[in-house]
């Protein structure tokens, strides 16, 4: 890792992501890595006392002697005991993490498996050498519509990222992918097998189905997504700390119809109708200059 890619930065931004270098042919691009989402809370609790004092976590063995996180042991279990390994030892397995990211493999973007993206990040330039070069890359993947995947090693262990465009931001992003192994396969086996035991909806049912989500409104504004747990926890705070009753708003939502499923349709399809115009009342007003 340079200290030039590390000291100078075009945006201001910290890589609190990590620093990479994306390498496609004999070109390379310096970019770090911020997270694109904000994962802090609105407002966050810790445990306290009954009598309002700070409580430290302290963990118990077996005989009763407690110990601080700092005193303990990795242990892994096997064969019914546990396996120690020193921190040197860990240290040993991990993969030495050069920051690089070989771009390898190309795909259209709208082809991305969305159910293997582990995390989203925003890349950016660190330097000038690299701003012009990312421009390069954010153009080329913009107008071409791809996404290129290449592996890296985070803390350790190897990651793919895919590197693509984003209409949202107007910037390139990276998807950290997950392993597949890691997706839970066996419940997705679950879902379909019982889908499988259940028998396919008639046209009708399909047809009204089809009408009842074509009276819905076109498109959906993402930014209007707001935390409102987070909101009313947030106001709940503020008013007991002056000492104000807080009453959430209540949200009066329709009864969902039960029952026959096709009678449940036929009541969906009839609610969701917009009513009809009513005839507007003849003027018995005359024209004026007709007598």
């Amino acid at each position: 890792m340079s200290d030039k890619r590390i000291a100078e930065n075009v945006t201001g931004l910290r890589a609190t992501g990590g620093h990479r270098t994306l390498t496609f042919g004999l070109l390379s691009v310096d970019v770090g890595l911020t997270p694109l989402h904000e994962t802090r809370k609105r407002v966050s609790a810790k445990l306290i006392a009954p009598d309002g004092q700070s409580v430290s976590q302290r963990y118990q063995a077996a005989d009763g002697t407690l110990y601080e996180r700092s005193e303990l042991n990795k242990a892994y279990p096997i064969n019914g005991g546990y396996v120690e390994l020193t921190d040197g030892e860990l240290d040993q397995l991990k993969l030495d993490g050069s920051g690089n990211v070989e771009l390898t493999n190309r795909i259209p973007a709208g082809e991305l498996p969305y159910e293997y993206v582990e995390k989203t990040m925003e890349v950016f330039p660190t330097n000038s050498t690299s701003l012009e070069r990312y421009k390069l890359l954010e153009t080329l993947l913009r107008d071409k519509g791809w996404a290129l995947i290449g592996k890296t090693v985070d803390h350790g262990t190897t990651k793919a990222l895919a590197i693509r465009w984003s209409p949202i931001t107007a910037t390139l992003v990276a998807h950290v992918l997950t392993y597949d192994a890691t997706i839970r396969w066996a419940n997705v086996n679950k879902i379909t097998e019982a889908v499988a035991k259940a028998s396919d909806p008639s046209d009708e049912m399909l047809a009204m189905a089809e009408q009842l989500f074509s009276v819905m409104e076109d498109g959906f504004d993402f930014t209007s997504i707001t935390d409102e747990y987070g909101e009313a926890l947030e106001a709940a705070v503020q008013a007991k700390a002056q000492g104000v009753e807080f009453t959430p708003a209540q949200d009066d939502k329709p009864v969902p119809a039960a029952g026959d499923l096709l009678e449940a349709l036929k009541a969906s399809v009839a609610a969701a109708q917009p009513k009809a115009e009513k005839p507007k009342a003849k003027s018995t007003k005359k024209k004026a200059g007709v007598s």
